[in-house]
């Protein structure tokens, strides 16, 4: 054990050190930076992507509504390998994006899940009979 007296090793391992992203001067110098990068990152996707919801009909251009939806279904299982800030930077540097992602209003983009099962929620997946007479 590194320590042998037992209060020196309960102060070493409940230590308290605040995370670098939690201090004040990180917040003030660095928060920012990282906001406006990736807020530019997310305009060039979305202009790569058309700015606008892919399904028919809807002309949502909104960017706080729009989502990227992965059109194959696979969204969690890479949201867990790459963050958001990996997947931007994937269709960045995809030749082409469409063929794997596409905009979609935050309606669509659940209509769509619900349709294709790719939500766990059964009653999602029955439809309603309210106001049917």
């Amino acid at each position: 054990m590194p320590y042998k007296d037992k209060e020196a090793r309960n102060a070493y391992y409940h230590r308290v050190e605040a995370p670098k992203h939690l201090t004040e001067e990180w917040r003030k110098n660095r928060a920012p930076v990282q906001q406006r990068f990736y807020l530019s990152q997310k305009i060039r996707v979305f202009n790569r992507l058309g700015n606008k919801c892919n399904w028919p009909g809807c002309e949502w251009t909104d960017p706080r509504v729009l989502q990227i939806d992965h059109i194959h279904g696979n969204g969690h299982e890479e949201r867990v390998k790459l963050t958001s800030r990996g997947i931007y930077g994937k269709i960045l540097k995809m030749d082409n994006p469409q063929s794997e992602y596409q905009l979609l209003c935050a309606n669509h983009n659940w209509i769509k899940r619900v349709e294709n099962h790719e939500v766990r929620w059964t009653w999602l997946h029955q439809p309603s009979n309210k106001g049917k007479q």
